[in-house]
């Protein structure tokens, strides 16, 4: 019993373990704890200079994709990141079956390279792309963890659906862990519309990259496409539930649209 729950991830992952999504874990941990200076104040980091706010900011350019506001926000994209990340690991598959000619096809095949090298290196320059095209001054991993997503959805939608799902449980649990009691009390604040603080200018151009990373997969392996119905359905659901569909942009300093 234990070999069927075990062979399908040995056959995908080096010791069905998928170490590109630990890798880039990692490196988002890293970065925020030392380069945001999260070891000082795990709860407000250093944020501003990592938000990219123009193309003149290099240093926000290039760490926006990897920094994150809070120890909340960290810890949603660090779940998303397992729950999605390692699904499209999955499919990335550290093992191939492939005729090997040059010493580029052999890096390019070899199960160590493809998962501590080559899939945290694509995930980074996605990272990074994410940042430089999407509207606003964006901060957080989400691009490339909607970018994982996207990837999934195109080979395995209705598990990326379940995969979702999980990941809002997950994180219920540690929320629950963390606050098992939360006391609120009504005060006046200026506030704004919910969806204006979520960065899904950066959620639809990391989903739209992970989908066409998945097509182009697809179409060099040959894979068969999964039913049509369950693409439909599986991308239908995973694009409401992500408040994809609340696209907005600013008009003045108060007013969202």
């Amino acid at each position: 019993p234990t070999s069927r729950l075990t062979e399908p991830l040995t056959d995908r992952f080096i010791a069905g373990v998928p170490w590109g999504t630990l890798v880039v874990g990692g490196l988002v941990l890293a970065v925020y704890y030392l380069v945001q200076d999260g070891l000082t104040n795990p709860t407000n980091p250093v944020v501003l200079p990592f938000r990219a706010w123009s193309y003149f900011d290099p240093v926000g350019m290039l760490f926006a994709g990897f920094s994150h506001a809070n120890l909340g926000h960290l810890t949603g994209n660090l779940l998303g990141t397992l729950a999605f990340g390692s699904l499209a690991e999955y499919w990335w598959s550290h093992h191939v079956d492939r005729r090997v000619d040059t010493q580029w096809q052999a890096f390019w095949t070899h199960p160590v390279a493809r998962a501590v090298v080559i899939f945290p290196a694509v995930t980074i320059i996605v990272a990074i792309a994410g940042t430089a095209v999407a509207l606003g001054p964006v901060i957080g991993f989400s691009t490339a963890v909607f970018a994982f997503a996207g990837f999934a959805l195109v080979r395995y939608p209705l598990a990326t659906i379940i995969a979702g799902v999980g990941q809002g449980v997950v994180g219920r649990l540690v929320d629950a862990l963390q606050s098992p009691q939360q006391i609120a009390v009504g005060e006046a604040a200026y506030s704004t519309p919910w969806w204006a603080s979520i960065a899904v200018q950066g959620h639809l151009v990391g989903l739209l990259f992970g989908v066409l990373l998945g097509l182009v997969v697809m179409q060099r392996r040959g894979e068969s496409p999964p039913p049509a119905v369950h693409v439909w359905t599986g991308v239908l659901l995973f694009v409401v539930s992500r408040a994809l569909w609340a696209l907005y942009w600013y008009r003045g300093n108060d007013t969202f649209v």
